[in-house]
């Protein structure tokens, strides 16, 4: 590393300090130069067309807002009244009864089913003729 003498280290600082300054003032004049910018008429008034947008848009969300917790409460209040219809109507033993009578049905026909299996204990389970006639329940019996 190589060291500096004392009129390179003065340089380098005075060359330092009129960097900082002329970046300094070139920030400052861009600044200057953002803030005019938005300032001008024509930025001006795009401004406030924006606002007016936004201001429409908002009064709008909240007008849906306001239409969909109304449409919220009706829809609650029927399914309020269809939970009471449903009560009055007595569905819910109408429902068990349903459940039982089928269940029933299927009781007696299996029961049935069973009988007329032990009746044809030789077909019951058989699907073809050859698998029968394997199983010794045609012609001659050896």
């Amino acid at each position: 590393m190589a060291i500096l003498s004392q009129m390179q280290k003065e340089a380098n600082k005075a060359h330092i300090k009129a960097r900082d300054k002329a970046f300094n003032e070139r920030r400052l004049a861009y600044r200057s130069a953002l803030n005019e910018a938005q300032h001008m008429p024509a930025v001006k008034q795009m401004a406030m067309v924006m606002e007016e947008a936004i201001q429409k848009f908002e009064s709008a969300m909240d007008a849906r807002s306001a239409k969909e917790s109304e449409l919220r409460a009706k829809i609650d209040a029927l399914a309020k009244e269809i939970k009471d219809l449903e009560k009055t109507m007595g569905l819910d033993q109408i429902n068990q009864d349903r459940q039982m009578a089928t269940e029933a049905y299927f009781k007696a026909k299996r029961e049935a089913e069973s009988i007329v299996e032990q009746d044809f204990s030789d077909i019951s389970g058989v699907h073809s003729a050859p698998f029968w006639e394997a199983a010794g329940h045609f012609g001659h019996k050896t």
